[in-house]
């Protein structure tokens, strides 16, 4: 019988341990916390799975969305895995970032034509009005490549 081909990150056939981090992203007003925040658990999932979201799934980290800003989408107490190799805005997308104030979960989107260059700060509850900041004032911590939902 043949054996489970081996992951070539940790050995474990197929499985890659993804680090869950102790830290809260806001969907509203920001969470304070120290840089990314301890490893609390890790969660084994298989590789084939990373693949098809991240190309270095290394980078994954699984953070807690906290707040109401970013309902339907991402609902408080939801985990979502966020790639923090993409620390650059590269394109509209979903991020975490912080602002000085703690980091949230929002879109975010490029304003055409603006100099210096200004992102558009979008929540997914329509109860929160969309904000621009200045590209060099979006210190971003990664950007949103899943969200784990239970079935």
């Amino acid at each position: 019988m043949a054996h489970p081909k081996e992951s070539y990150l940790d050995g474990t056939h197929g499985l890659v341990a993804i680090p869950e981090l102790d830290v809260r992203a806001a969907a509203g007003d920001g969470v304070l916390v120290d840089e990314m925040g301890g490893q609390e658990r890790q969660w084994m999932i298989p590789l084939i799975d990373l693949l098809a979201i991240s190309n270095n799934p290394r980078s994954l980290r699984i953070i807690t969305v906290e707040g109401d800003s970013m309902e339907p989408d991402y609902r408080p107490g939801e985990k979502i895995v966020i790639d923090t190799s993409l620390r650059n805005f590269t394109h509209d997308g979903v991020y975490v970032l912080d602002f000085g104030f703690g980091l949230v979960v929002k879109h975010l989107q490029l304003v055409l034509d603006s100099d210096p260059k200004k992102l558009l700060v979008v929540s997914a509850n329509p109860i929160y009005c969309p904000q621009e900041i200045t590209l060099d004032r979006a210190e971003i911590k990664g950007k949103v490549a899943a969200k784990w939902q239970r079935r």
